[in-house]
């Protein structure tokens, strides 16, 4: 059986974006989460080594928000969802990074959503 789990609303302080300012000062970076795992063997047992530990799935999320350095959300998405993938169980990944508002008159920010598989991006 196929299943997901959900990390909405993962919030981290990184220094991603274009500007100078961005680089220097940094800001809060939203992350919203779901990773597609089987789910037979963690239903079966009741184990969480059964199952993708969605500690790891969070700490991941963290180390590269906090601790690198992306011009583009779009390139910080990215390399997420390929680290993610790169975990045993972890069969798709869909996320949501979002950096609040730069620009006057904007009053949600910026976000980019992406979807990976291990066979490569969702719907290409």
């Amino acid at each position: 059986m196929t299943g997901r789990l959900l990390l909405p609303g993962l919030r981290f302080f990184g220094h991603h974006g274009a500007s100078a300012a961005e680089a220097t000062l940094g800001g809060p970076i939203e992350v919203d989460l779901e990773v597609e795992i089987d789910l037979d063997s963690a239903t079966a047992s009741d184990r969480v080594e059964d199952t993708v530990d969605y500690r790891l799935l969070h700490a991941v999320v963290r180390e590269l928000v906090e601790g690198e350095r992306f011009s583009l959300l779009e390139t910080l998405a990215s390399a997420i969802a390929t680290r993610l993938l790169q975990l045993r169980g972890v069969r798709r990944v869909d996320l949501r990074v979002a950096k609040e508002p730069r620009l006057p008159g904007q009053t949600k920010g910026f976000a980019v959503a992406i979807s990976r598989s291990r066979s490569g991006p969702a719907g290409d």
